[in-house]
């Protein structure tokens, strides 16, 4: 094999590691900190400042870089620091964070940082050792190229996760594997024999890790969740399921969120009995997860019950279900019970099926994926599967007797989309408040009777009895909830372009630590104008901050400008492509992988692409790809709007977010080529290409921590993108105010 040959295997080999385990982090890092997609902000920004710096430090060191095993010595590092990672976040989790207890936000900064950081950095470091060998090589604008060739392998590796590895290998097989391509690399490349040991007995130990990575995987997540022991933990398209024990308790974890525990009377009791109680006669009941929790036989204590259709998103939650629970666990002798996989907002959507009593059993909205679940666009297809006298309930847990601004504000939020969709709410007091809602159903009055209800129907409980259900009913406790939510009847129904009980979820979880409290006002300081002026800043001190030696240069600062205005968009995009593939599939966990691999597709075809180019309209092609910068978020919503009131799914979804995400990633491609070109004019290929690298990088990690964790839960999906769009044309005119100036393009 030729020498450029082999080289061309190096940024092959970085875009597969860099991909593989970018998606792993990601889901590991969703696992720890309990579902909440925000944490994807953090860890994409610390992703990108760790990449930035380490190609940032590398350029600086022409010494280094030029040595053959610089590059060998690094491709060998990023497999041994990559499987260090992933088994790091399990092991930091508990020492970090108490069981039982929620991470702050400077505790999700913290351990972010020490579970990406090192990898990061070896990644940012290994492109610029690539960018020098490749133009030692002789290839033509080896910046493109490398970015167009590890981009390429990004792709590659990111369809194959979506398509099945992430659900036939373990995490920590998927990342040996990555690491492998890079040892033998390492091994192709041209260097001294000690490097070429090295690189043997990496290759041996990464090889050994593979075959026994779901022994290692196991073990690992014992130490993640000690002091509870695991009895399985089973990875799927949906998300990470993990079962652990307590006793004769066993806890059901869906991506690190306690789903139920079983068995647990008092749960399923909670779940069932307000809501069929407040019925006047349920004979057809419709539960929204949770099926596993023990509500079957709670249901079929009701003589009038005719069937129970429970939903669960995933089927091997079911199966594992099974696994721990008594036989006879998800049947009930004289009622029909279906079990139905999918997602609850898409089965209400569709079914033809109408019911007496809805029952949400989704938990908290602390999350987007449960979120969803409290819109006013579910309710009110919620009510279209109900009877005359049909009933929605759902329940929210509580603190205590005090309600607090954050609590109250996100029970008014959900009782008023729930008011907005079905006309008729009650809410009853309690450890856990219970919102019933109906169109036709007077379902105040059914709550005042639900003693008289409880008794006639002869229903055997042991924690809803009726000194519970009295001491509920008691006046004084529900006028005090009543008032206090009612001094927040302001606040905005939660929908789905804004949901709204999120930020309020949010602001629970940040008021209980000092860091959150930072967060806590930062959520209630949001306004558009104040992050479209703090974004435009940004977006203009960054750049010129990277290239303060060489202002007068017009070329490089449009460059600089453009790269970084590059990576700020594709990342703002790629967020809300997440999010709002999250309201309308209900699930992430796997797509992610699959959004990446569209993205980097299309940045590796367009800067292969531009590698050969060598067109005399440099400035105007600039323009005229950063005009679509602009266009491509707001094309995103307009998606969503689309989608979000269609009844399709699955393929129908996939298909047109995997070609934004392409779309996304080809102008991202070009960019990055034709404004590197400009970069170039006063620095080495190497020196230019850390550089835009690391502008890139800024401008997503801004995108990233900002806009993913801030701006989009305060301002919704809608008014992100307008944000977008506006501080992109900001500096779009900006650009073409110095090609004017400097006579690189006429407007006339």
């Amino acid at each position: 094999m030729r020498l450029s040959g082999r080289l061309l295997l190096a940024p092959f080999a970085l875009g597969i590691i860099s991909t593989s385990v970018q998606v792993i982090l990601l889901r590991e890092l969703l696992v720890a900190f309990g579902g909440n997609e925000l944490s994807f902000s953090i860890a994409f920004a610390v992703w990108l400042v760790s990449v930035s710096l380490g190609a940032l430090i590398l350029r600086k060191s022409k010494a280094v870089i030029r040595h053959f095993t610089t590059l060998a010595t690094l491709l060998i590092m990023a497999p041994v620091i990559s499987l260090v990672q992933v088994n790091l976040v399990r092991l930091i989790k508990p020492v970090m964070v108490g069981f039982g207890e929620l991470p702050s936000p400077a505790t999700i900064l913290i351990l972010s940082v020490i579970g990406i950081f090192p990898f990061g950095f070896i990644i940012g470091a290994l492109f610029v050792a690539i960018v020098a060998y490749l133009e030692r090589a002789g290839i033509t604008k080896p910046i493109p190229f490398a970015y167009g060739i590890e981009t390429l392998g990004s792709a590659i590796v990111g369809g194959g996760l979506a398509a099945f590895l992430l659900e036939k290998l373990d995490p920590v097989a998927i990342t040996a594997l990555g690491g492998m391509l890079c040892v033998v690399v390492a091994i192709l490349l041209p260097g001294k024999p000690p490097t070429r040991k090295v690189a043997l007995i990496a290759l041996v130990g990464v090889l050994g890790i593979a075959i026994f990575g779901k022994r290692v995987d196991i073990t690992t997540r014992g130490w993640e969740w000690h002091p509870l022991s695991v009895g399985a933990s089973v990875d799927t398209r949906y998300g990470n399921i993990v079962v652990t024990s307590r006793g004769d308790m066993n806890d059901f974890y869906e991506n690190g969120v306690l789903i139920f525990s079983a068995p647990d009377l008092f749960y399923a009791e909670e779940t069932v009995h307000i809501p069929l109680l407040c019925h006047p006669s349920p004979h057809k009941v419709l539960i929204l997860g949770g099926g596993g929790s023990g509500v079957v036989h709670e249901v079929a204590k009701y003589a009038s019950i005719e069937s129970l259709d429970y939903v669960e998103l995933d089927p091997k939650m079911i199966d594992v279900v099974r696994r721990f629970t008594p036989p006879g666990w998800l049947s009930a002798e004289g009622v029909k019970v279906r079990a139905i996989y999918g997602d609850g907002r898409r089965y209400v959507a569709s079914t033809h099926e109408l019911y007496d009593v809805v029952i949400v059993n989704v938990g908290e909205p602390v999350n987007l994926q449960i979120c969803r679940y409290y819109t006013v666009e579910f309710f009110k297809k919620v009510a279209c599967i109900l009877h005359a006298q049909g009933v929605l309930a759902l329940k929210i847990p509580c603190e205590g007797a005090y309600l607090g601004p954050e609590r109250a504000s996100l029970i008014s939020a959900i009782a008023n989309a729930c008011r907005q969709a079905l006309g008729r709410v009650t809410i009853l007091p309690g450890e856990t408040i219970h919102i019933i809602a109906s169109r036709n159903l007077e379902v105040e009055d059914r709550v005042t009777k639900l003693l008289d209800t409880l008794e006639e129907r002869g229903i055997a409980t042991s924690f809803i009895t009726s000194p519970v259900i009295a001491n509920r009913l008691f006046p004084l406790a529900r006028a005090q909830i009543d008032s206090i939510v009612a001094s927040f009847e302001s606040v905005r129904p939660s929908v789905d372009d804004r949901p709204i009980s999120f930020a309020y979820s949010i602001a629970l979880w940040a008021k209980h630590f000092r860091s959150g409290k930072l967060l806590l006002r930062m959520i209630r300081w949001s306004g558009f104008g104040r992050w479209l002026a703090i974004l435009t800043a940004l977006a203009i001190v960054f750049p010129l901050g990277f290239v303060r030696g060489n202002l007068r240069c017009c070329d490089i600062v449009v460059g600089a400008l453009a790269v970084y205005a590059m990576g700020f968009a594709s990342m703002l995009t790629q967020v809300l492509l997440l999010l709002c593939f999250q309201v309308l599939s209900g699930y992430i966990y796997v797509k992610i992988a699959m959004l990446i691999a569209g993205f980097m597709l299309g940045m590796g075809i367009a800067s292969l692409v531009s590698h050969k180019y060598h067109g005399k309209t440099l400035a105007r092609d600039i323009l005229l790809l950063q005009v679509a910068l602009i266009v491509i978020p707001l094309g995103v919503v307009a998606i969503f709007d689309v989608l979000r009131s269609s009844k399709i799914g699955g393929f129908y979804i996939d298909l047109p977010f995997t070609i934004l995400a392409f779309l996304t990633g080809a102008t991202s491609g070009a960019i990055f080529a034709r404004a590197s070109d400009l970069l170039r004019q006063s620095s080495s290929e190497a020196e230019a290409g850390g550089l835009a690298y690391s502008l890139d990088l800024v401008g997503a990690s801004v995108a990233g921590l900002l806009v993913g964790f801030l701006v989009v839960p305060t301002l919704g999906f809608h008014a992100t993108a307008y944000v977008s769009a506006l501080v992109n044309s900001i500096v779009l005119a900006g650009m073409a105010a110095i090609f004017m100036v400097s006579g690189r393009v006429r407007f006339h």
